[in-house]
């Protein structure tokens, strides 16, 4: 049996705990390099650092264009909501809390 370690989380309800299930989450991975987490630089004028992390963070926005663009090619775009983009306004800058790995249906 799976156990879960529990985790600190922002939410009180979670569609992750409802049954079933209307919450996932998930992100890319690459063999090489595992999941990309994206590590806030240290020093933000180190462009080795910066690079590093707005290229992993890019992974997690292309991957979540993948499962969008999978959701609306099965008729379901429009009951999809992305951790990157909780208002769903394409404005990924405006967020006040980031969930890349979570997608759940509204």
């Amino acid at each position: 049996m799976y156990n879960a370690v529990p985790k600190r989380t922002k939410v009180k309800h979670s569609k992750h705990n409802e049954s079933p299930s209307k919450a996932v989450d998930s992100a890319p991975w690459f063999p090489d390099r595992k999941i990309p987490w994206p590590q806030t630089p240290k020093d933000w004028n180190d462009p080795v650092q910066r690079n590093k992390y707005v290229k992993d963070l890019n992974q997690f926005y292309h991957y979540a264009g993948f499962v969008e663009g999978m959701a609306a090619s099965m008729g379901y775009s429009d009951r999809l909501r992305w951790g990157g983009d909780w208002d769903r306004d394409h404005d990924i800058s405006d967020q006040t809390f980031n969930d890349l790995v979570h997608f759940e249906e509204r």
